[in-house]
């Protein structure tokens, strides 16, 4: 039996499990706010799209890009709202030094979080670093 654990600092906040469906309401959330997709849904290997998908993967890196995941192992999840972009980690026999997260964008992902929360009836609390472990 194989094992994939991960070491993760993220901006944001832990939470208790939702009550409604975590990955479709950070889908919603992106759905709503990233680049709009090319209305020519016939044929995906245009110019149009690959612009699309680089507007894409920038705002990915953005502060906008709020969602909520999780921690710890299968059998006990630890969830946590957080900006991707200020999320690093590594796996087995990996190490990344801290300078890779922009830490000074911290105080924008805080209105973002904030709106999430709002928009998905969660409480809001002052993000902040947390060092976390994912094991599955």
């Amino acid at each position: 039996m194989g094992a994939d654990p991960e070491a993760i600092i993220y901006y944001g906040f832990p939470i208790d499990k939702p009550e409604f469906d975590y990955f479709e309401a950070s889908e919603e959330w992106k759905d709503k706010r990233k680049p709009k997709e090319p209305e020519d849904k016939g044929e995906y290997r245009t110019p149009e799209w690959d612009e699309w998908r680089s507007k894409l993967r920038e705002w990915e890196t953005t502060v906008e890009n709020i969602e909520i995941t999780w921690g710890g192992a299968e059998d006990c999840e630890q969830f946590y709202i957080h900006a991707p972009a200020l999320r690093l980690s590594v796996e087995w026999g990996e190490q990344k030094p801290l300078e890779e997260v922009d830490f000074s964008k911290r105080n924008d992902a805080d209105t973002f979080i904030e709106l999430f929360c709002k928009q998905f009836g969660l409480e809001y609390k002052q993000p902040g670093w947390h060092l976390a472990a994912r094991y599955f």
